[in-house]
C-alpha cells in the first residue's frame, strides 16, 4: 500500500477491477475519482471487445468505454491460463479491494471463490454486483439496466397514466447499483480499519432500483396498493410539473410549502385566486389543479426558461430549466464546479466528460483520461510484482498478458 496523501481520500487503496459494461465500472470509476489506484484487468486477446461495444468510430474506442474508465490504470492478463491465475493471485495479495460483476460460478471456476480469496488475503474487500445478487429465486438470471428497471418497479411508475411502461432515459439501475457498491466498499474499508479483516460486499441491480423508488413505491407497498403513473406531476402536490416557455423550452416548477405557493401566485399576478378559491392547503390546491396549472402556464409561456428560472429562484421558489446535452456541456455552473471537464484522449483528442459528483472543499480531484489497453503492464508487473523485462516479454509472447 502506498503512502497516504491528505488531498485524495482513498489514496493508498489499491483496487483490482474485473468489471465490464456499466454498473461495475461506475463503482470503480467513483473509487478512482476519490484517489484509489484502480487497476483494470483486461484480456490480452478479448479485452478490446469491451472497448468497442457501441459507438466507437473505425479504429477508435467507444466513448462509452472512455467515460466509464477515467482515472484508471490498465493491464492485460488472461485468467484462463494457469500463469495468468498465478499472477492474479499475487496481485490479490497486494491489493485492498477486488470488484467483479461475473456470476459467482465463473470466479470459482478460476479458483477464486470467496473462501479462496479470503485465504489468499484475509484483509481483502471482495465486492460484486449482479442483476439479482447471489441468493434468492432469481440469483442465476441474467440482467441488464432495462430488465433491472423493470424488475425494480421503476418502469411501472414512469410515464403518463394509460401509456405502456417506460424506461428511464438514464441508466439508473447501473448507475445507482455502482454507486451503492462503492458506498459498501468504503464502509467495508472503514470496518477493516477497526477489525483488520476484509469482508464480502454485494449489490444487486434490482435491489438498487427498488431503493430508488423508496418514497413513491414504498408508500404504496406499505399500504398494499398499486402506485399510479403521474407523468411529470405528483398526485398530491400542485404545482409539480413542467411548463413551456416562449422560446420552445421548458422549466420544472415544484412547490410543496404553502407559503412558497402563495409567494408564487403573488409573483405571477394571481394572488386573488388564492383568496377566491381558498387555496390554503395541499388538498385544496390538488382540487384546483387545472386552475393553478393554467395560471402558471400562461405566465411562463411569455418568458424564456432562463428568465423564469432566475425570477423564481431569486424568490426562493424551486424551478429548474430542462437542459439537453448541448446545454449541459456549456453550462457555466457545471463548468465552475468541474462537473464538466476536458481531458485529452489519445484517439479522440480533447473531449468534455462528466467529472466527479463528490466534491471536497479543501482539495482538488484531478480527472484523467481512460488508459490504453495494457498501458500499465510494465508499471504493475515490474514495479508491483517484481517481474523482469525478459519475463514480461515472455508472458506477452504467450498471450498471458
Amino acid at each position: 500500500m502506498s503512502k497516504l496523501k491528505e488531498d485524495r481520500p482513498l489514496e493508498g487503496i489499491r483496487v483490482l477491477d474485473l468489471t465490464h459494461y456499466e454498473a461495475g465500472p461506475t463503482c470503480t470509476l467513483l473509487l478512482a475519482f476519490l484517489g484509489a489506484e484502480v487497476i483494470k484487468i483486461e484480456s490480452p486477446t478479448r479485452g478490446k471487445l469491451n472497448r468497442h461495444l457501441f459507438y466507437g468510430l473505425e479504429g477508435q474506442e467507444d466513448l462509452y468505454f472512455v467515460l466509464l474508465n477515467l482515472n484508471k490504470k490498465s493491464i492485460t492478463l488472461d485468467l484462463n491460463t494457469e500463469r495468468g491465475r498465478e499472477l492474479f493471485d499475487e496481485l490479490i495479495k497486494k491489493s485492498d479491494v477486488l470488484v467483479e460483476n461475473f456470476a459467482t460460478e465463473k470466479m470459482a471456476k478460476w479458483g477464486f471463490s470467496e473462501e479462496a480469496l479470503t485465504r489468499c488475503n484475509p484483509a481483502l474487500v471482495y465486492a460484486s454486483i449482479t442483476g439479482y445478487g447471489s441468493y434468492g429465486p432469481y440469483a442465476s438470471y441474467p440482467s441488464l439496466d432495462m430488465t433491472a428497471q423493470a424488475m425494480g418497479g421503476l418502469m411501472s411508475i414512469t410515464g403518463n397514466q394509460g401509456d405502456p411502461p417506460l424506461r428511464c432515459g438514464a441508466t439508473v439501475a447501473d448507475s445507482s447499483g455502482g454507486t451503492n457498491l462503492a458506498l459498501g466498499i468504503v464502509a467495508a474499508l472503514y470496518r477493516r480499519e477497526k477489525s483488520g479483516k476484509g469482508m464480502r460486499v454485494e449489490v444487486s441491480l434490482q435491489d438498487s432500483v427498488v431503493s430508488l423508488g423508496r418514497s413513491l413505491l414504498g408508500t404504496h407497498i406499505a399500504f398494499g396498493s398499486k402506485t399510479p403513473k403521474a407523468g411529470n406531476q405528483l398526485k398530491d402536490v400542485v404545482p409539480w410539473n413542467i411548463y413551456g416557455t416562449s422560446e420552445g423550452g421548458y422549466v420544472a416548477i415544484c412547490v410543496i410549502n404553502q407559503g412558497t405557493f402563495e409567494k408564487l401566485m403573488h409573483l405571477i399576478g394571481k394572488a386573488k385566486i388564492v383568496e377566491e378559491f381558498e387555496l390554503y392547503s395541499l388538498q385544496c390546491r390538488k382540487d384546483a389543479r387545472d386552475l393553478i396549472e393554467k395560471a402558471i402556464g400562461e405566465w411562463v409561456s411569455n418568458r424564456t426558461k432562463k428568465e423564469v428560472m432566475k425570477v423564481l429562484c431569486d424568490n426562493d421558489i424551486p424551478c429548474g430549466m430542462i437542459l439537453d446535452s448541448l446545454e449541459i456541456a456549456d453550462d457555466p455552473h457545471l463548468g465552475q464546479r468541474e462537473m464538466i471537464v476536458k481531458v485529452v484522449h489519445p484517439q479522440w483528442g480533447e473531449i468534455k466528460v462528466p467529472g466527479c459528483p463528490v466534491k471536497f472543499v479543501d482539495s482538488h480531484l484531478e480527472i484523467k483520461s481512460s488508459p490504453k489497453s495494457g498501458e500499465h503492464n510494465q508499471e504493475v508487473f515490474s514495479g508491483l510484482l517484481g517481474l523482469s523485462k525478459k519475463q514480461i516479454r515472455l508472458l506477452k509472447s504467450r498471450n498471458v498478458i
